[in-house]
């Protein structure tokens, strides 16, 4: 299409029409953008490059708008036309000129046009009037005649609303105010306005909180006016300059004071104001009794309810107000007992457990006529029994179940298993410390589950894989014990296989039952006592002396675990070791135990007394000492292993020191141990639980 007349022409390519004129009119269908050269519709409105090719049609039209906006000294509209020419066509020859002549005409004229423009805008039209006269005395040439008539105009329309000489003295500077809101210099309005005397704010009122005081008043009949407060300690302030001034200029018709010092009375006036004059004092008292609401702690334990505090600035102590079972009022009443600290806490001890009381604390200040009360914090205790540890407690793992039990009991006592963050605590076990320090104690955690006593038991399902820390607390009121911290792991557990981990020639073969997937290694040891203590070993063991590790894939290859079996009891801990996302886990370790003490030293055999029907199991033992050993029976066969299903355990016979001088140790058989044993069946006494049974 062509841009000058709008006619239509088709050509076969488009550097065919690149080159084209238009048949109706001959104007170029094509034109080179001045910034890149290329060649683009003579329709477009920009260039591919970004450059803006419409305004290019309007280059004539900028020209001669910045040429007219400079001859009248409108340097805005200069500026914005020299930028669209600057825009459309950078090269234009008319744009070096047009440049020159706007700033050499800035040069002279541009400050004392912003310094009228200044006046005008901020309506001191008096002082913008004889602005115009100095410039059009000097500069004759400056076109300032649409200015000096808006002037003019602003001036006149202030003086018409001067007001009459028979009004009341607030219409007077009322209409002043109007006059001056158009012509803020105009002297007469200025004049009488000064001379108005304004009116005090009414029904002015206080309101007090805990933390400062509100002012709240009504607005007069005077226009324009703001407000001034000033406060004093102990009496009214007369004039704005007799006491604190807080505020200056409030707009609206209530102000808050957040900056008073607790248990000290102050004076407030508020001050009208308009243009440096001001009214008479609207007063009140006010006085903010400081709460302990930032320096109170408080607990109660067993027989006793606890306060600490910080005493606010000025306050002289507390007076607890106590009442059972509600809150007590501000003033005490009946059924109320009232205490007056003056140091820094109280302990209350005359409470019963499960019971609640009410407290109320109030800061004690002095008054002109004697103490004031603050209306004083509000709360609820309720002593608790001392949480303690509950009888029979026992907490046992299975895979990733984790459960504890223990003796139920009707106490308010609550229970809960938590998972810890961190592994070190700072907290004993049997140590009690207030709920709200279990954070400090124990690190981040988070509560699992939470029981009443009376139920018994509690338990929590644990993510698969992972080594935890786990804590189990007792609650009571705001007390809490800690009573046991584990460290638990929910890796698959190794298995010993007990029939085919076995000892030969003192060797000893310790056979797992299978090896779980993702094993990377086995932590072992195969040891004996050298103490009372029993030597299991632990996951803490791990990377000591006490344990062996063996690869899991060197353990598939052999089969077995070998070591050396002294003649004595063994003690046979294993432990699995896994690496998953980037961190290692041990199992929970297995245990087996096994002896390995010479068997044909000893015998034992059965008997029963001719009188008073007792009986006994006499073992002879040419040993210093006796392994742990089990009396079982089977009717189906000799009894060889305790696991299997027809195998009956009658009685574990500890292990113990063999002091008998003649070799032989008497064990006692109770007569229900005796009767349990049916007619035919076959006894024997093991020393392991499989597979290994002493000369009978």
């Amino acid at each position: 299409m062509c841009e000058c007349c709008g006619s239509y022409s088709e050509y076969p390519t488009a550097a065919q029409a690149s080159k084209a004129i238009c048949p109706a009119c001959g104007a170029a269908l094509y034109i080179s953008c001045p910034s890149c050269a290329k060649k683009v519709p003579a329709s477009a409105e920009k260039c591919g490059c970004g450059f803006e090719i419409g305004k290019l049609k309007h280059i004539g039209s900028f020209i001669t708008g910045a040429q007219s906006a400079i001859d009248r000294l409108d340097f805005k509209e200069a500026e914005y036309f020299i930028s669209n020419i600057e825009s459309a066509d950078p090269k234009n020859k008319e744009l070096a000129n047009l440049r020159k002549l706007y700033t050499d005409k800035t040069a002279v004229y541009k400050k004392p046009l912003a310094e009228l423009d200044a006046l005008i805008s901020s309506r001191k039209f008096m002082a913008a009037q004889r602005k115009t006269e100095e410039l059009a005395a000097k500069m004759k040439e400056l076109d300032i005649d649409s200015r000096r008539d808006s002037i003019r105009g602003q001036i006149d329309k202030a003086a018409a609303l001067m007001p009459k000489a028979r009004v009341s003295e607030t219409q007077r500077g009322n209409s002043c105010y109007q006059v001056l809101s158009i012509c803020a210099d105009y002297r007469p309005a200025l004049d009488m306005i000064a001379t108005v005397k304004l009116k005090a704010p009414t029904e002015l009122k206080v309101s007090v909180t805990d933390h400062g005081c509100e002012l709240i008043w009504q607005r007069g009949e005077d226009l324009g006016v703001g407000y001034r407060i000033v406060r004093k300690q102990g009496a009214f302030p007369a004039a704005i300059s007799d006491g604190e001034t807080v505020a200056k200029e409030v707009s609206g018709v209530s102000f808050t004071d957040e900056s008073l010092r607790y248990g000290i009375k102050y004076g407030y006036a508020v001050f009208a104001e308009r243009m440096g004059v001001f009214s008479e004092p609207a007063t009140v008292w006010a006085e903010v009794l400081g709460e302990l609401d930032k320096g109170l702690s408080y607990g109660c334990v067993s027989g006793r309810c606890t306060f600490s505090w910080v005493l606010p600035e000025n306050a002289l102590g507390i007076r607890v107000i106590k009442k059972q079972g509600t809150l007590p009022p501000e003033t005490p009443d009946k059924g109320c007992e009232v205490f007056e600290q003056r140091g820094s806490g109280f302990t209350d001890t005359q409470v019963q457990d499960v019971i609640s009381y009410g407290y109320r604390l109030q800061c004690i200040y002095q008054g002109e006529k004697g103490e004031r009360y603050s209306r004083g914090l509000t709360l609820t205790l309720r002593p608790e029994p001392m949480p303690q540890e509950p009888d029979g407690l026992s907490i046992k793992q299975k895979g990733t179940a984790l459960e504890a039990k223990w003796k139920a009991d009707d106490s308010s006592v609550k229970i809960s298993i938590l998972r810890l963050e961190n592994k070190q605590v700072f907290m004993e076990a049997g140590e009690v410390c207030a709920v709200s320090a279990l954070d400090a104690k124990l690190g981040r955690f988070e509560t699992h589950v939470t029981a009443d006593m009376d139920a018994g038991r509690c338990g929590v399902t644990l993510p698969k894989n992972r080594m935890l820390n786990t804590a189990l607390i007792t609650r009571s009121g705001s007390s809490a014990r800690l009573c046991r911290v584990m460290s638990v792991s929910t890796a698959a557990p190794l298995q010993i296989d007990p029939v085919n981990t076995v000892i030969k020639n003192n060797i000893l073969t310790i056979k797992l039952k299978e090896l779980p997937e993702g094993l990377e290694r086995v932590h072992y040891c195969a040891l004996t006592k050298t103490s009372s203590a029993v030597p299991w070993a632990d996951t803490a063991d791990i990377g000591t002396s006490k344990l062996t590790a063996i690869a899991a894939a060197e353990l598939a290859a052999g089969g077995a675990i070998t070591a050396d079996a002294p003649q004595e009891d063994i003690y046979i801990t294993v432990i699995g070791e896994y690496g998953t996302g980037g961190n290692v886990i041990y199992s929970q370790p297995a245990k087996l135990k096994r002896n390995n003490s010479p068997r044909a030293r000893i015998s034992y055999k059965l008997g029963t007394s001719l009188i008073g029907d007792k009986h006994s199991l006499r073992v002879k033992a040419e040993c210093d000492s006796l392994p742990e050993m089990y009396l079982v029976y089977s009717k189906s066969g000799v009894p060889t292993d305790i696991a299997s299903g027809d195998t009956v355990t009658v009685m574990t016979i500890a292990a113990a020191a063999n002091a008998n001088t003649k070799g032989y140790s008497d064990i006692p058989l109770t007569k229900e141990v005796w009767d349990s044993i049916p007619a035919g069946a076959k006894i024997r006494l093991l020393i392991d639980k499989v597979d290994t049974f002493l000369q009978g």
